[in-house]
């Protein structure tokens, strides 16, 4: 369960960054879902949370942009890093942590076409290879593609 931490360690780069990432506003139709399938400590991954996702997030807000993230997968890669096993240990005995650590799994095993690179970044439930290879460095550009209507200003550059 390290990305129990990792969800930590991005809430706290900006107030309420998570929970606003989750946040839809009612009744508003130019919201762009997406779905980013990822591993907590790879390095595509953190790259493209960091320098992609949060930087688009922070022009476009929760109005324009909401965000699930399903993390899972090398929590070998833990024991290599040193990261402590207590943390770990309490996640993973605690009730809610093999529920989350399952419905994750099945989320990413289950979609279709198979996760075969991290982060894959699913727009309004739909792959499509190009958005995926355009978001890993142009991650604003896609959004905006999605959005229909007026565009905010951030948009435009």
């Amino acid at each position: 369960m390290l990305c129990r931490s990792v969800h930590c360690d991005l809430d706290s780069s900006g107030p309420g960054f998570i929970s606003s990432l989750r946040r839809t506003v009612p009744g508003f139709q130019d919201q762009v879902n997406v779905t980013v399938f990822y591993e907590s400590l790879c390095p595509d991954s953190i790259r493209f949370i960091t320098h992609q996702l949060y930087p688009t997030w922070t022009q476009l807000t929760s109005e324009y942009l909401a965000v699930d993230f399903v993390p899972y997968g090398k929590a070998q890669c833990g024991r290599s890093l040193n990261i402590s096993y207590s943390q770990i240990s309490a996640c993973t005995d605690s009730r809610e942590g093999p529920q989350l650590l399952s419905g994750l799994g099945n989320r990413t095993h289950d979609f279709q076409p198979l996760i075969t690179f991290v982060p894959t970044v699913v727009f309004n439930s739909v792959y499509n290879v190009d958005d995926q290879t355009d978001s890993l460095t142009n991650f604003k550009s896609v959004v905006c593609r999605y959005l229909t209507g007026i565009k905010p200003t951030s948009c435009d550059n």
